[in-house]
């Protein structure tokens, strides 16, 4: 049994998959950093003008990714869902970001 969990798994088979792979990864970076930063502002820890940089920028970087990512998650809820998603703040935040998209 320990063999089989040393052994290593492919998840792509070739550059298009493994591009997929890193972008379904890059949304899922991106979810996270938008519940940090509204933690971080919700207490305090994050002054105004940072917030809004921060918050302009990451909304730009959803947009151009859920281009991207559209026939792979049609449904950015259910990604969030599938994956577990425990970050409360972030689900409303993309529900808002895809509402203004």
């Amino acid at each position: 049994m320990r063999d089989n969990l040393s052994r290593k798994v492919k998840l792509w088979n070739d550059k298009r998959g493994r591009n997929e792979y890193e972008r379904l990864a890059n949304l899922y970076a991106l979810i996270r950093s938008v519940e940090r930063l509204e933690t971080a502002y919700v207490n305090s820890a994050a002054h105004a003008g940072a917030y809004e940089a921060a918050c302009s920028e990451l909304i730009t970087k959803y947009k151009t990714l859920r281009n991207a990512l559209v026939d792979a998650v049609p449904d950015v809820h259910r990604f969030m869902v599938r994956f577990r998603f425990p970050y409360q703040l972030a689900h409303f935040i993309v529900a808002d970001l895809h509402v203004r998209s």
